[in-house]
Formats: structure tokens, C-alpha cells, sequence
């Protein structure tokens, strides 16, 4: 299979990764609402986890997940991975630009808001699309 089929499926969260650092940090949506960072993470969970959902679909022949069950821990793993990946980075990140630490408490509800946001993806949208007989 070519893999770089794969790449359109990413384009949501890239499209939102892109708005927020061009966009909302520019604008300082994050020091002026304290709160912007949780709806960000929400939507974060629910854009990869969708995306996740897609790369299953195209790789549907070469993957084939039968039990709904296994489905949804696939997703969840997968999307957990990427969240504890998008953590280290924010924390590299702020420790590079301004010697701050993220506290603990931010870290944890920045990785729940993603994997309820991702796991209520993951348990509305099946990876294998419902077909109707004709």
C-alpha cells in the first residue's frame, strides 16, 4: 500500500494545529481565557481520533478488526499515545521558550479532556462505515 495515501487523513488536526499557531496564540486567546485551553484539547481528542478512525478505514484491507470492542481499544490506544506525545512536546516547548514548568494538574486535565474527547469518537464512529442493502 502506498502510506502517503494516508496523508489527507491527517488534514483536520492539521488544519487545527495550524489555526491555533497562527491564529489563536498570535491573538493571546490562552492569557486572556484560561479556560481556551480545555475546549482546544477536547477538539483535539475528538480531530485525531477521527483521523485515527480514517487510516483504519484505508487500511481496511490489510487490517481487519471484527469485534467492535477491539476497535474502540485501537483507537484509544492509539489516540492515548499521540497525547502523551503532544504533552512532552507542550512541556519541551514551555521549558524552551520560558524556563516554565507545566503543573502537573494542567498535564493531567490536558490528557483527560483529549481521551474523553477521543473516546466518545472512537465510540460513535465505527471504522468500518454501515453499508445498506439495496
Amino acid at each position: 500500500m502506498n502510506y502517503l495515501k494516508l496523508i489527507p487523513c491527517f488534514y483536520l488536526p492539521a488544519l487545527l494545529f495550524l489555526i491555533n499557531k497562527f491564529v489563536i496564540v498570535p491573538l493571546g486567546a490562552y492569557q486572556r481565557w484560561w479556560w481556551f485551553d480545555i475546549p482546544m484539547h477536547f477538539l483535539g481528542g475528538i480531530l485525531i481520533a477521527y483521523s485515527l478512525i480514517l487510516v483504519l478505514r484505508k487500511l481496511g484491507k490489510e487490517i481487519i478488526i471484527k469485534d467492535r470492542f477491539f476497535e474502540i481499544l485501537i483507537i484509544v490506544g492509539l489516540f492515548s499515545s499521540i497525547a502523551i506525545y503532544w504533552e512532552f512536546y507542550e512541556y519541551a516547548k514551555r521549558m524552551i521558550s520560558h524556563g516554565l514548568q507545566n503543573s502537573l494538574a494542567d498535564t493531567l486535565l490536558d490528557l483527560l479532556l483529549g481521551l474523553v474527547g477521543g473516546f466518545i469518537t472512537a465510540t460513535i464512529i465505527k471504522v468500518k462505515p454501515v453499508t445498506t442493502k439495496k
